[in-house]
């Protein structure tokens, strides 16, 4: 049987253009929003930046999607959902879309965050949080965000590049990543297939890897990568960010069909 977001896809006629689930492959996590519950994630803090809406223009299938708020004045949450202990690779699907005229610039002239694949500890589901400017150690955390790429007090909505902190990078904030040309623009108002693969590093070797398909293309691939040192460390969170202290105005990202699955043979 289809996923239920696969399912909804095709019955609009679309093909799904990028990887997506075989049917032996472990879905971890699936939500198309219809239930018109959050009951499957945490927001963090609990502010009601994150909604369920009903706009039929703001839903990629069926008739609910996700909604993120983005204010001047309340500038930093996140809506996250574990999947302990964890898993050494990972793929995270879903479709995005900005708010027309969306501003991406924070008060520091910086751009927002926007996703993150997240590793954690298998003992500590929040060894990741509280990490900015630190630089993983092999054993304690990584993650692998998609934020949109920016240039220095530019608000205008650039594509999507990564942002990734892992135990090789460049000290001491994340390490920036853009796509291959040509880029796929990032336009507000318009939906977008995100499909994010993650591999873990045997530990030892230089075999992990990050990469991003947009709207079916591969535009982002980053491979032989040391994620960590020791298995006590795996992939088991992924969390959307909303984080845009002191925005220039009040505007909204959508979120629908989202699954995270893990696939049966490994792609090494």
């Amino acid at each position: 049987m289809l996923p239920v977001a696969l399912a909804a896809l095709v019955l609009k006629g679309q093909t799904p253009s990028g990887p997506h689930p075989g049917p032996s492959d472990t879905i971890i996590l699936q939500d198309d929003f219809e239930s018109s519950s959050l009951s499957q994630w945490a927001q963090i803090p609990d502010s009601a930046r994150y909604s369920i809406s009903t706009d039929p223009s703001r839903v990629h299938s069926g008739t609910h999607s996700l909604q993120a708020l983005y204010s001047p004045t309340n500038g930093y949450g996140m809506i996250t959902r574990w999947f302990m202990p964890g898993y050494d690779e990972v793929y995270v699907k879903f479709f995005v879309m900005f708010e027309e005229g969306f501003k991406n610039m924070r008060s520091d002239g910086n751009g927002m965050h926007f996703f993150a694949l997240a590793g954690n500890r298998i003992d500590d589901d929040r060894s990741s949080f509280g990490k900015p400017g630190i630089a993983p150690n092999g054993t304690d955390f990584f993650y692998a965000s998609l934020d949109p790429e920016y240039v220095q007090r530019d608000p205008t909505l650039l594509p999507f590049s990564f942002y990734t902190y892992w135990p090789d990078m460049r000290c001491c904030y994340g390490n920036v990543f853009t796509q291959s040309p040509a880029k796929i623009p990032l336009i507000g108002g318009e939906w977008q297939e995100v499909v994010f693969h993650l591999k873990l590093n045997t530990p030892g070797q230089y075999d992990g890897s990050q990469t991003v398909w947009i709207n079916g293309m591969k535009k982002l691939d980053k491979q032989h990568m040391r994620w960590r040192t020791t298995t006590d460390l795996r992939l088991n969170e992924i969390r959307f960010d909303n984080y845009m202290p002191g925005g220039l105005r009040t505007q909204h990202v959508w979120v629908d069909d989202v699954t995270v699955w893990r696939p049966l043979r490994s792609s090494r």
